[in-house]
């Protein structure tokens, strides 16, 4: 059988990907001074009919020399945007209006920018499910700009209260109703203009009208609604207290938190609706949400406990977060329902690292897979022949090489770690972390590291590295030792980049500068076991497997694994940018198909770079390619619909496409930003609701 070749068409692939990519500036770091003030914000009409429309009205104040970018999106800038927060049931109902904007001229295409105070108008709709007082609360996100520079996008939250109001849509038959008393009047007018010389018999006709007219009015009267009375005022409830108490004071990315809040009321009170709490915590960059699980009353109303429950993000990295908060609280006096907004409380919490069992079997198990490789698995029995020859000739301790040879390789390994942290440190891996453009260079990266595995080229270290560990490995004695560990730590390059680039990739997701480190060193010590382990029983090197080819075919899988895992970084740059490419079927279309070229590769129906003489397939590779055939099956179910399990979803970008599958609601199927319309649709196919609340990365 003739092997194929898939140089080609590798260098061909990853081309195309590169030029589908480029580079765009990362913004600064760390907090910015707020450069606009949100000087109004009112809703006109102030009484709007319920399921109305009314035009919530913005008026912004810009600092003088600054500027922010026009609502119109343009390339390279951030425009302005505008999103209803609360309460559930208020939308958006049209394109935002804005001021004439100024426009500036550049090589690289136009600014287009506000100065100084404007005025913004949203077009806003209520669900007929909301009625009487509403508050409404709005965040504008923007990017606030001078002659020097832009400062990172940011956000204001603000709020405006509106009152909702039955209809009065009987006005029109009213009016016609009194257009018919008119024509009465003018009836009886014309009676008497002509009663002289009609027949007296008029007088019955004017009876029957008479009597037609009021079974009328009595017809259209029950139709005409009643003028609503006023709602009335909520108690003012001036004196009201609120302290915040941190139950649990630790907290970590992606975990929950216990608050409580104590409420102390100069009046009797009952809680609302516990839907209606809201927690003001602004723009956190490790707390996702805040929301109220239960409330006791007093039995004599004059305090409420609230219990809160605090959302990490699932990147919040490790600190303390110290910031001072706001809260509205939902109330109800004798069946008046209204919010009571208290400031001034104060909220401290200490995050964590994130569990580090899951990190550390990551980076033992990417060592374990080293171990199998051509660049690592040759060198255990020479080295450990060679140290326990070293042993027997100086009469020395068989301990002594092989620990400072283990100590070689994990120095070396850990100043890896030690140099990503140096570089990037804790708040330059956060961003990194959650910008598209870096997603894609780490997708990028990942498909440069499958094509060195699979032998296109070669990965190698700088040649003055390597010459330097030589000259320390040629002093002999434990010096010499130590170098020996440090150039098979550079030697083995080839293989173990991929899965080294793959830890600390994995690190930069976290944002957390310790993981970096700390892969590194159970990368290196798990990768270094058997040198010292087999130093002690050296005859176990005689049941040691026999190098071989099946080394290179667990490096190619390895290739086929990590390109596979690089459409994770390329999916949720696809989803930042909102490209609809790389969505979450066509990922999955992709994975089957590569893991069924990984298993015809198993079977021997295809070669790579530095593979032998193709042979038939032997029972662990024909195993491992039964397994890789049936889950490329399982993953075809997933591109088609099927919901897959949560290892394999949480690797996919969220689906960015409004198409929906037959008969249900399908994971294309989702709607965005329209909490109304999804209920009903799921109501009309009687399906449960899924809230789906994940980012792009």
């Amino acid at each position: 059988m003739k092997p194929l070749s898939l140089r080609s068409l590798g260098f061909a692939a990853v081309w195309c990907l590169l030029g589908s990519l480029s580079w765009a500036q990362i913004g600064g770091l760390g907090p910015s001074p707020q450069r606009i003030t949100i000087k109004e914000a009112r809703i006109e009409p102030a009484q709007v009919p319920i399921g109305g429309e009314a035009t919530l009205l913005v008026t912004v104040s810009i600092e003088e020399g600054w500027h922010i970018y026009s609502i119109q999106k343009a390339e390279f800038q951030e425009p302005t945007t505008f999103k209803i927060v609360a309460p559930e049931g208020v939308e958006i109902a049209g394109p935002v209006k804005e001021p004439k904007p100024h426009i500036q001229k550049n090589d690289f295409g136009d600014t287009i920018y506000h100065e100084g105070e404007i005025t913004f108008r949203v077009p806003i709709r209520f669900a007929k499910s909301l009625t009487g007082r509403q508050t409404v609360r709005v965040r504008m996100g923007y990017m606030a700009c001078d002659a020097s520079g832009c400062e990172p996008p940011t956000s204001e939250s603000f709020k405006a209260r509106v009152e909702l109001v039955p209809a009065t849509s009987g006005t029109d038959q009213a009016e016609r109703g009194d257009g018919e008393g008119t024509g009465a009047i003018s009836e009886v007018a014309l009676r008497h203009a002509l009663e002289d010389v009609l027949d007296p018999k008029i007088s019955a006709l004017r009876e029957d009208l008479e009597s037609e007219i009021e079974s009328l009015k009595q017809t259209i009267q029950p139709l005409i609604p009643e003028v609503p009375e006023p709602l009335p005022e909520p108690p003012s409830l001036d004196g009201m207290k609120a302290t915040l108490e941190v139950v649990d004071k630790k907290i970590r990315a992606g975990e929950t938190a216990t608050l409580k809040l104590h409420i102390e009321s100069p009046e009797p009170v009952d809680p609302g609706r516990l839907d209606d709490f809201y927690m003001d915590v602004g723009d956190s960059e490790r707390i996702q949400d805040v929301e109220a699980v239960s409330v006791t009353r007093s039995e004599d109303g004059l305090s409420l406990d609230f219990v809160l429950e605090v959302q990490a993000k699932s990147l919040a990295r490790s600190g303390k977060e110290s910031r001072d908060v706001a809260v509205s609280i939902p109330l109800q006096v004798e069946g008046l329902e209204f919010e009571k907004e208290l400031d001034g409380l104060h909220l401290e919490l200490e995050f964590g690292l994130p569990s580090l069992w899951a990190w550390v079997l990551k980076a033992a198990v990417a060592a374990l897979l080293a171990l199998l490789t051509p660049c690592v698995f040759p060198m255990i029995p020479v080295t450990v022949s060679f140290f326990t020859k070293q042993a027997e000739r100086k009469h020395e301790n068989p301990l002594v090489l092989p620990t400072v040879y283990v100590v070689g390789i994990v120095v070396s390994f850990v100043a890896i770690g030690a140099g990503v942290t140096a570089i990037f440190k804790a708040q330059g891996v956060q961003a990194l972390a959650t910008n598209g453009w870096v997603q894609g260079a780490f997708g990028v990266l990942f498909i440069l590291f499958s094509l060195s595995l699979f032998g296109m080229f070669a990965l190698k270290p700088p040649a003055f590295l390597m010459a330097r560990a030589g000259k320390v490995q040629g002093k002999g004695g434990l010096t010499g030792t130590l170098g020996m560990g440090l150039l098979f730590s550079l030697t083995s390059f080839t293989c173990t980049a991929p899965l080294v680039g793959a830890i600390l990739v994995d690190a930069a997701q976290s944002g957390e500068w310790q993981l970096p480190i700390i892969g590194m060193f159970v990368f290196s010590f798990v990768l270094a076991i058997p040198f010292f382990f087999l130093s002690l029983f050296p005859r176990l090197l005689s049941s040691m497997p026999k190098s071989g080819g099946w080394m290179n075919r667990v490096k190619v899988t390895l290739g086929f694994l990590e390109m596979a895992f690089s459409f994770k970084f390329i999916g949720a740059m696809d989803a930042y940018f909102g490209w609809g490419v790389f969505t979450r079927d066509v990922i999955l279309w992709i994975w089957v198909g590569l893991f069924l070229m990984n298993a015809v590769y198993l079977l021997g129906f295809i070669a790579f770079p530095h593979d032998g003489k193709v042979e038939r397939a032997g029972p662990a590779a024909g195993s491992i390619a039964i397994v890789l055939l049936v889950f490329a099956l399982f993953l075809s179910q997933g591109a088609q619909g099927r919901r897959m399990p949560y290892l394999v979803e949480s690797l996919m970008p969220p689906a960015l496409e409004h198409e929906q599958s037959e008969g249900k609601l399908g994971w294309e199927g989702r709607i965005e930003d329209n909490w109304e319309a999804a209920l009903e649709e799921a109501t009309t196919r009687g399906v449960a609701l899924f809230v789906d609340f994940t980012g792009f990365t």
